[in-house]
């Protein structure tokens, strides 16, 4: 009986889901164009040691983000083309680079700005850089002590504008 119970509750369980996760999966499979409303940005990294300016133009497309999920589909924004990384050398001499900000952060009005941004060590995917004031920093947090110390300073600002 209870086997039978337990049975019939997964059977309805799945009965719910079923029907969006059918629309969802048929929408797609229909193939979308990108919108024609593309958007671009330039961006401006200060090498605050150096003072050099570096630019990069950023391009950004919206496009269909069909995932056959239970989320759903929905229009979204990437990068039209795949964006340079900003190359540099921290304090203590080790070189990393900085990805380029994200499309959806660049586009989104409601966003406050860019306020994170993802360095890499070596080509290697590596950490979340954290805004504070005007500065790039990387934190590390202590479960124990429940603080966070400073554990680097990135010697850049960036800057954004749209183009």
């Amino acid at each position: 009986m209870k086997i039978q119970l337990v049975f019939t509750f997964l059977l309805c369980l799945s009965g719910c889901t079923l029907l969006p996760m059918s629309a969802a999966c048929l929408d797609a499979k229909i193939p979308k164009k990108s919108l024609e409303d593309d958007q671009a940005f330039h961006v401006f990294y200060t090498n605050t040691k150096t003072g050099v300016v570096t630019e990069r133009t950023i391009l950004c497309e919206q496009f269909y983000n069909a995932q056959c999920s239970a989320r759903g589909n929905y229009w979204d924004w990437r990068h039209a083309a795949k964006p340079d990384k900003y190359n540099l050398t921290l304090n203590d001499g080790r070189a990393v680079s900085l990805n380029a900000p994200l499309c959806t952060d660049l586009v989104n009005k409601d966003r406050t700005g860019l306020n994170y941004t993802y360095l890499n060590f070596n080509e290697v995917d590596g950490i979340w850089l954290v805004k504070n004031e005007d500065k790039w920093i990387y934190k590390q947090y202590d479960k124990v002590t429940k603080t966070s110390k400073l554990v680097f300073e990135v010697p850049v600002t960036i800057k954004i504008e749209k183009r």
